[in-house]
């Protein structure tokens, strides 16, 4: 039986109310669960986000009556979301990463082609924006170019989850994506 199928199974026994089947859910996530925090965030606080997700997950699934998604792909979204909640509440207390040093760092010269090829996507890409619906194009902006809080711009857009602000950014992706292949970029 697949990974997949083994975490789906113990989802619907959990829903069923099998006996152990919280333990045998607990036992095949927390691995994969551990590797995936492992890439999100660091390693002091791998166990604690894991411990935190799982947690989530049980009380999540104790509230409903049943499941049909996929368990792994619920489990992974848990884990990185609470990694994001863990960035978030670290940057109101003022802890950040100095993008400045990692980008004037030695070694990022760009040659004078990579540079125009680089001009010429921007180009393309202001050109792009500029045809979304407005809703579109500032939730992009202000997301992926400006890099404002996440928790800003919940506020702004009256979401109360990251998982509903991904959802909106991920579908104006989309939409930039058709809008730049019809004018011949390759996204």
């Amino acid at each position: 039986m697949s990974i997949k199928k083994k975490i789906n199974q113990a989802i619907q026994d959990y829903l069923a109310g099998v006996r152990g089947s919280d333990e045998v859910l607990f036992a095949t996530l927390r691995p994969l669960l551990i590797d995936h925090a492992r890439r999100l965030i660091a390693q002091d606080d791998v166990e604690d986000v894991v411990q935190d997700s799982l947690t989530a997950i049980l009380l999540n699934l104790a509230k409903r009556k049943a499941f049909n998604g996929n368990g792994l792909a619920y489990a992974r979204q848990v884990v990185r979301n609470r990694c994001i909640e863990i960035y978030i509440s670290r940057a109101k207390r003022g802890e950040r990463i100095d993008q400045a040093k990692v980008e004037s760092a030695p070694g990022n010269f760009i040659d004078p082609l990579t540079e125009l090829e680089l001009k010429e996507k921007r180009v393309l890409l202001g050109r792009g924006l500029m045809q979304l619906e407005r809703p579109c194009r500032k939730i992009l902006i202000r997301s992926i170019l400006h890099r404002r809080p996440l928790e800003e711009l919940m506020e702004d857009y009256r979401v109360r989850s990251v998982q509903a602000l991904y959802y909106r950014r991920k579908k104006c992706l989309a939409k930039l994506k058709k809008i730049l292949k019809k004018l011949g970029g390759d996204s």
